[in-house]
């Protein structure tokens, strides 16, 4: 049982939060807690959120793709994708229906967004008004205090020292579906480059391939994103 929870632990599905600051410290110290990482370097955490999709998280595939490219300035432009299949069957009970993904795309504070592309598009008539009696969440408020929105919807904000590209994506039984997000980090390459990738709390595992492209060099990364990983090329180039 133990050698369970310790694994459940490093697989981030499960997490301690307690209100006793100091114990709380201690807890970040040991990875134990559900905190978004600090890194001065790239970073990528991708966040599902199944919003009136059923139990339909249970039947779709992810598979993910992040390319950095370095260029000439040592400026970096990285390039995801995101590719999510539904694997159930239409009329299942709890299975066959839409899922509804809220997608939130962490990356460092400070990048700048250049495209998107294949979202979906809601229909507003989804959406339900709020009652009056409810309260705003402060930390709702503070993170919608200066969010816009790119052409297609995508809304780009500040949470928790990442900055974060969110949209929808819906997929019906049987579809398959690619979103492509480009942006420029706000740091130059340098030698100490790494990328920290973390996982969803909770989420399954998924297929990842992270690609470097720095002067003529191509290095790769393929693996499965069951706990946090950091990748460091930089051992790699000549």
């Amino acid at each position: 049982v133990l050698k369970q929870i310790d694994q459940s632990i490093r697989d981030r599905e499960i997490q301690i939060y307690l209100r006793n600051e100091d114990l709380e410290n201690k807890i970040i110290e040991l990875g134990m807690a559900g905190n978004v990482k600090k890194t001065d370097q790239d970073y990528l955490m991708i966040v599902n959120t199944n919003i009136g999709g059923g139990k339909t998280d249970e039947v779709i595939s992810q598979n993910v793709f992040l390319k950095s490219d370095v260029q000439s300035d040592n400026s970096i432009i990285n390039t995801l994708k995101i590719t999510r299949k539904h694997n159930g069957v239409e009329g299942d009970l709890f299975t066959g229906l839409k899922n509804k993904d809220y997608l939130r795309i962490y990356v460092p504070q400070g990048a700048v967004l250049i495209e998107t592309s294949g979202f979906s598009e809601v229909d507003k008539a989804e959406f339900k008004k709020p009652v009056d009696f409810l309260k705003a969440d402060e930390d709702l408020v503070k993170a919608e205090k200066n969010e816009y929105y790119a052409g297609d919807g995508t809304r780009i904000y500040e949470e928790s020292g990442k900055t974060v590209f969110a949209n929808w994506l819906d997929l019906d039984p049987g579809q398959t579906q690619t979103i492509t997000i480009k942006y420029k980090l706000p740091f130059d390459f340098n030698s100490n480059y790494n990328l920290y990738l973390q996982k969803q709390s909770g989420s399954r595992e998924f297929d990842f391939l992270t690609t470097l492209m720095f002067n003529g060099q191509k290095i790769e990364n393929l693996g499965k994103l069951n706990t946090d990983i950091i990748w460091q090329p930089n051992s790699f180039l000549k």
